[in-house]
């Protein structure tokens, strides 16, 4: 993806994680948003995070949460997406982002 291209939250759910942007991160700049089912949704290597994203934010699905880039462990601008149904282990993401036709769909929801 585009450095700089906005990323949406998935889900409603919390900011219940955000990672930093420093020597030695895998993630760079990056999120975990959690549903109330305890599914959590990481997002990493963000260029920046959108205005008002912390631990303990609420977030709407389709809200803006941050922006594509290349922080942490990572040499190309891209989006790093894993699911964790449950809060265990991740699983491909694809059929979730499928099911929301979040690869055809161009605008944010509101």
């Amino acid at each position: 993806a585009a450095e700089g291209k906005r990323i949406y939250a998935v889900t409603d759910g919390t900011i219940t994680r955000q990672y930093f942007d420093q020597p030695g991160s895998l993630s760079g700049n990056g999120i975990r948003l959690t549903r109330d089912d305890g599914t959590y949704f990481f997002y990493a290597h963000f260029s920046r995070f959108a205005e008002g994203i912390a631990i303990g934010v609420p977030v709407k699905a389709g809200q803006l949460v941050g922006y594509v880039g290349s922080t942490g462990n990572s040499s190309t601008p891209h989006l790093h997406f894993e699911v964790h149904p449950g809060g265990g282990a991740a699983v491909n993401p694809t059929p979730v982002v499928r099911a929301v036709d979040a690869c055809s769909n161009t605008s944010p929801r509101r």
